[in-house]
């Protein structure tokens, strides 16, 4: 019944023949207006065009909405015959931003592409990468990804600057229903992922600037194209500057549930002067970035602006103002964010919770490499969080062992030695696996204990392993060794007469 291009309409409540009652209807109930697309309809609740007409068709068996005209019309040019129907005139094709979609009920491109570069300029040689997207879909991420330095936010979200709250919230809806990593969660994307998490960077920290009027209005000066009367951010003519009476009606539909300045259209005079004013106290602030005062926030001139206002030329500024770096930006939050971690790195630290700690101080190091205090202190709650582990470990283990549960002893006496490896937790596990029969895992630890020990116990355990895995020759050198190391020890001597015994 429905088209994708198609405007379903609401119907008077008395005339219903029953209710929704499925989430997702009421979800398309909230937006169908008589202006909203099938399309985009589909985009409000994440469903495909074919899904969303389905449900669509069953709100009109309820009476709830009203057919579309194309399927009010098909009953009646079927029945005036083949005739009528050559007589009748071709409806002209809607103009389009965009090019179509090359499969039906294929998704539109949600950015202008007149706006985006051009295929040919660019490398297309990730468009053959083997990943579970579709070739279209794969071309739009790599337009937008190469294209991104170069949009305004306005352009990215396809608005002007006198949009309204709720534009810019359905803009951002449709973009990050599209462009949303998440959507692809356990999807293989390649290349296409780091493309698709810049690109959703990019439309979330668009989405601060775009938030709410007050915002827009202090674009003004950076982004006058968006403000031009009669045009689009791009300066070409995408809509008509005189809304027609089908616009009107559409805006008027639109503004009718809404109180405030926008349902009155009589007081837009006063915040088109508003607007002036702003853009005035903005230009005469951004005329001072061109210094990068306001970036870093260092500047010398950091007194108030000036009280008496200058007016800009009839004909705009010859050159833009200077637009604020992203990537400064960027990095203004990535060391506000470090900061936050290393203060709550040394609270878990006071508190002595060494895991937390050695969490933050690692997520600020991976912020900023470069940071020393970050690279000291995540060193030292480290090796005080290896140390708590190593023990707790240890004492799990001996627990194990006094059970009889020697294999698992084994596996936390190893984990032990791994977070903690004193001479005493690496002696306990080499005799754990030594009763095991494991005597490489057993010589291993012995070894690893015997190394720089000033006392002879180590050396007495790997010289007890040699002889119990029948490695006489082994043991004799070992316990020689001792002999000469600590003179008259008589448990040295005691093991060398049990080893000579050995063949």
């Amino acid at each position: 019944m429905f088209a994708a291009e198609d405007k379903p309409n609401l119907n008077p409540q008395k005339t219903w023949k029953g209710f929704p009652s499925d989430p997702v209807e009421l979800l398309l109930l909230a937006h169908i207006n008589g202006t909203t697309t099938v399309r985009e309809l589909s985009l409000f609740c994440a469903r495909t065009v074919e899904q969303t007409v389905v449900v669509l068709d069953r709100l009109a068996g309820l009476g709830i909405i009203s057919e579309s005209k194309a399927a009010a019309q098909a009953p009646k040019a079927a029945a005036q015959g083949p005739k009528a129907a050559a007589q009748a005139p071709k409806a002209a094709p809607a103009p389009s931003s965009s090019p179509p979609s090359s499969a039906p009920g294929a998704e539109a491109p949600l950015v202008d592409r007149r706006f985006l570069k051009r295929l040919g300029e660019l490398d297309t040689s990730v468009l053959a990468e083997v990943v579970d997207l579709e070739p279209r879909r794969k071309e739009e991420v790599l337009l937008l990804y190469h294209s991104l330095s170069q949009l305004t936010p306005f352009q990215l979200f396809g608005i002007s600057g006198d949009a309204l709250d709720r534009d810019v919230k359905r803009a951002y809806q449709r973009l990050s229903l599209r462009f949303h990593p998440d959507r692809y969660y356990g999807k293989n994307l390649g290349s296409f992922k780091l493309m698709m998490e810049k690109i959703f960077r990019v439309i979330s920290e668009s989405l601060e600037l775009l938030s709410t009027e007050e915002n827009r209005q202090r674009l003004a000066a950076v982004y006058p194209e968006a403000f031009q009367t009669g045009g689009t951010p791009s300066g070409e003519d995408l809509t008509s500057a005189e809304p027609t009476q089908t616009d009107a009606a559409e805006v008027s539909s639109e503004t009718d549930s809404f109180s405030g300045e926008h349902s009155d259209p009589g007081r837009r005079a006063p915040r088109a002067h508003r607007r002036v004013g702003l853009r005035n106290q903005i230009a005469s602030v951004l005329s001072r970035a061109n210094s990068n005062s306001m970036v870093s926030g260092d500047s010398e001139d950091s007194e108030e602006a000036p009280p008496g206002i200058v007016l800009p030329p009839p004909g705009g500024y010859k050159t833009p103002p200077t637009r604020l770096d992203p990537l400064h930006r960027a990095a203004q939050e990535r060391a506000q964010r470090v900061s936050v971690h290393l203060a709550e790195g040394r609270r878990a630290l006071e508190t002595k919770n060494y895991g937390t700690a050695a969490s933050h101080f690692k997520t600020a190091l991976s912020l900023d490499p470069k940071h020393e205090e970050a690279s000291r202190l995540y060193q030292e709650a480290d090796a005080k969080n290896r140390e708590t582990m190593g023990t707790s470990f240890a004492a799990r283990a001996r627990m194990e062992e006094e059970m009889r549960d020697l294999q698992r002893a084994s596996e936390l006496w190893a984990m032990a030695a791994e977070m903690h490896p004193t001479t005493e937790i690496l002696l306990a596990a080499a005799q754990c696996f030594s009763k095991l029969n494991n005597h490489a895992k057993a010589r291993e630890y012995a070894q690893r204990a015997a190394q720089g020990a000033t006392r002879p116990e180590a050396g007495l355990v790997l010289a007890r392993i040699y002889m119990a895995a029948g490695m006489g020759l082994r043991a004799q050198s070992t316990l020689k060794e001792l002999a000469e190391k600590f003179p008259g020890n008589p448990e040295v001597q005691r093991l060398q007469r049990e080893a000579q015994k050995m063949k």
